[in-house]
């Protein structure tokens, strides 16, 4: 086997569980955010407020563009943070044995719904304190977001393992 110099930066394992942390938390950022403006325009679209010609047509458009980067980059920060704070450990916790079945049908969800209760008890319960009908929406956004976070985490990091040790 040839030498492979490392420096020690793998000395815990971490390095493809590390690594698996920018692409998952992107990827569910932009679903996240999609599905949240589509749920947003379809239960009040600002649209049909528009009067006036074009000129409005356009700036509405722009002002939804950069709304919707916008919220991009700020849903992938927070899914990394999240996914640094709880799927990390978890992730170096279970070592080998996120490959298997059960990690990905009983320990993943556990994990993605622990973390979307936690956000959204501490921030959705602030921001709908004093309506119980807006909380179930509420921890649904949290939950697009949470979902494909776990799911693609748990993914990337088995095939950054695989590509880390060829044997």
């Amino acid at each position: 086997m040839p030498y492979r110099p490392s420096y020690g930066l793998d000395a815990l394992g971490a390095a493809p569980r590390l690594g698996a942390i920018v692409p998952a938390s992107g990827i569910s950022a932009t679903f996240g955010t999609i599905v949240t403006f589509a749920y947003l325009l379809a239960v009040e679209p600002p649209f049909l407020e528009l009067s006036g010609g074009v000129l409005e047509v356009i700036l509405f458009l722009t002002a939804m563009g950069s709304m919707l980067a916008l919220a991009t980059v700020v849903g992938g920060f927070v899914t990394a943070f999240y996914l640094f704070v709880i799927g990390l450990p978890a992730a170096l916790l279970l070592r080998e044995r996120i490959r298997s079945r059960a990690s990905l049908f009983f320990i993943c969800p556990l994990i993605i719904l622990a973390a979307g209760f936690v956000h959204y008890r501490t921030f959705g319960g602030l921001l709908y304190a004093g309506d119980s009908f807006r909380t179930l929406p509420s921890m649904a956004m949290v939950l697009v977001f949470a979902i494909p976070a776990g799911l693609l985490y748990r993914h990337y990091i088995i095939a950054m393992l695989d590509e880390a040790d060829p044997d």
